[in-house]
């Protein structure tokens, strides 16, 4: 009999454990149908960061950060003239991540591009 109730018990963990992941993944579905045509751009700007930005960008494709908050999943750095290694390091971290575009000082204005409509 104890064995009996521990196996309900162990189905009904195992159904309640089903139902979150169903609803949390129709959720997530969900929202990203709704965002789709955002117009959100995640950019970080850096200027002489070179002690601190690998741990930065890393953490935030480790953490998943990226794919939580944004349909696009990019991120773009913006060097705003460094004179260390910030975007020797960029430049590096580029190589490893494929959703990282990194821009220097002159491209700053291609950010804005992106929120630029077409004539109609």
């Amino acid at each position: 009999m104890l064995w009996f109730l521990l196996d309900v018990f162990l189905y009904l963990l195992a159904a309640y454990g089903a139902i979150v992941l169903v609803i949390t993944v129709a959720g997530s579905v969900r929202q990203r149908m709704n965002c789709e045509n955002t117009n959100a751009r995640l950019v970080l700007m850096v200027k002489n960061g070179e002690e601190i930005i690998e741990g930065v960008i890393r953490s935030v494709f480790l953490e998943e950060f990226l794919r939580k908050i944004m349909v696009a999943e990019k991120l773009t750095v913006l060097d705003m003239g460094s004179t260390d290694k910030t975007m020797e390091i960029l430049q590096n971290l580029k190589d490893e991540y494929i959703e990282l575009e990194v821009l220097d000082e002159g491209r700053k204005e291609s950010v804005f591009t992106y929120f630029e409509q077409p004539d109609n």
